[in-house]
């Protein structure tokens, strides 16, 4: 009988994944492991409907209702996978309809105040690197302001900027292309280049192009133009570190995907506002998905009971 981390591996071995989807998958798996640990259970085939309930009486009082379905997403695509291809032997899979319904709280955006924070901070630091030939807390500052720029006008995800290459910055054009790579749908779309973000991304693209960046390097790497950092590529957790940081001394929680939020539910604030816009901006395949970073503006909706 095979073993849930052979079953995890098999399907890691069929599906192209990305590091950090595999490792979504891997906690998943980590948690049922632990509760198959506990009621004696030592191989997925020995897996019911009614143990995966059992195990969600007691887990929902550990981890909210959004954390559990998405163990449930991981695991019934595991099971899914292990049925189809024959590694179980069950007929029916344990995970099917075992989510529960998640708390609608509105997506979290960055105010005006938040936003103008995040800026000092860098500039503080970029000022300071300037002023004492010194690396800052957040080193090196220009970088980073960069990042912190790219983030506010393009309404780039993480991982899209992380696979953005030297050749995908068209600064003629004034456009970014979020490829395929970075894309949570696999879609390839163009993002225009503001005429305030544009003397950011073109010091960016400069300063690469001294250090010899080939066109398919890696442009958001950290690492390339500080001593201080070592590895080959700039990943996610360097890009958290850094949003730690600034929230820890801004004294709340500035992130890279509340500056997503932000630009969504900013242009639906707009009087031109148009959601088939804001649908294209953020790469969005679906309209729906659209809508859930669209926040209510509390003022608008002031504005129509007046009316």
């Amino acid at each position: 009988m095979l073993t849930l981390e052979q079953l995890l591996e098999e399907y890691f071995f069929a599906r192209h994944l990305r590091a950090r989807s595999q490792e979504s998958y891997r906690g998943a798996s980590r948690q049922l492991q632990k509760y198959m640990l506990s009621v004696d259970l030592s191989h997925p085939d020995q897996l019911t409907p009614r143990d995966v309930l059992r195990w969600r009486s007691t887990a929902l009082k550990q981890m909210k209702e959004v954390s559990w379905n998405s163990y449930m997403r991981h695991l019934r695509a595991l099971w899914n996978f292990g049925l189809d291809q024959g590694l179980l032997t069950g007929s029916k899979n344990p995970f099917k309809g075992t989510a529960v319904s998640e708390p609608k709280k509105p997506k979290k955006t960055l105010n005006l105040e938040q936003i103008a924070q995040a800026r000092w901070i860098l500039a503080q630091m970029d000022a300071w690197e300037h002023g004492h030939n010194e690396r800052s807390r957040i080193t090196p500052a220009w970088f980073w302001q960069v990042v912190n720029e790219t983030f506010y006008s393009t309404g780039l995800r993480l991982n899209q900027v992380l696979n953005i290459k030297l050749a995908d910055v068209r600064l003629k054009d004034r456009l970014i292309i979020a490829s395929i790579e970075g894309s949570k749908n696999k879609r390839e779309y163009p993002i225009p280049i503001s005429s305030k973000y544009l003397p950011w991304i073109t010091m960016l693209v400069d300063r690469a192009r001294l250090q010899k960046f080939s066109s398919k390097d890696q442009l958001f790497n950290v690492n390339r133009f500080s001593s201080h950092h070592r590895r080959l590529e700039m990943n996610c957790w360097q890009v958290e570190a850094c949003y730690a940081k600034i929230s820890e001394i801004a004294n709340s929680k500035i992130s890279p995907h509340r500056f997503r939020h932000t630009m969504g539910t900013d242009l639906m604030k707009k009087p031109e506002r148009n959601l088939h816009l804001v649908k294209e901006l953020l790469g969005h395949t679906n309209i729906k998905t659209t809508l859930e970073y669209v926040s209510v503006d509390v003022e608008m909706l002031r504005e129509c009971v007046e009316r």
